[in-house]
């Protein structure tokens, strides 16, 4: 019986959607006008749907590739399991650096930091999309 559970179709569309609420994070930072509130309620949708998608790859991705039958994948899904441990600390690490009163306080320097970690998590999609998924796939 296939594992519905990690179905790498359904977690694309999971990225998809995330790619969505970065957008709307990266358009709030864009905009002219400091709009914290605006910037605090696009990081929260975008931060519950990554809390979620992470929980489902913690729990169907990542035991897939630790268990394949390949040493091969096994060390390459390692690998990026470990980079991808790294952002999720920054990530985790970037919100707790902005609270209301620090985006309020430092925009500019809020914009910043938003515009670089919505770039590395569009990095972090794209390579799960073309290595993670495949692998664990492979691995089923």
């Amino acid at each position: 019986m296939p594992d519905l559970a990690c179905d790498p179709q359904r977690l694309m569309r999971e990225h998809d959607e995330l790619i969505v609420l970065v957008g709307a994070v990266e358009a709030v930072v864009a905009a002219e006008a400091p709009a914290p509130a605006a910037a605090l309620q696009a990081l929260a949708a975008l931060r519950l749907a990554i809390d979620a998608h992470l929980a489902e790859e913690d729990a169907h991705v990542y035991p897939r590739l630790a268990g394949s039958a390949s040493l091969a994948e096994q060390a390459i899904g390692l690998q990026l399991i470990a980079e991808f441990r790294h952002l999720t600390g920054d990530w985790s690490l970037y919100l707790l650096r902005w609270k209301p009163a620090t985006i309020a306080r430092d925009w500019a320097g809020f914009a910043r930091d938003t515009r670089e970690m919505m770039a590395r998590l569009r990095a972090r999609v794209a390579r799960e999309n073309a290595l993670l998924y495949p692998l664990a796939a492979k691995a089923a």
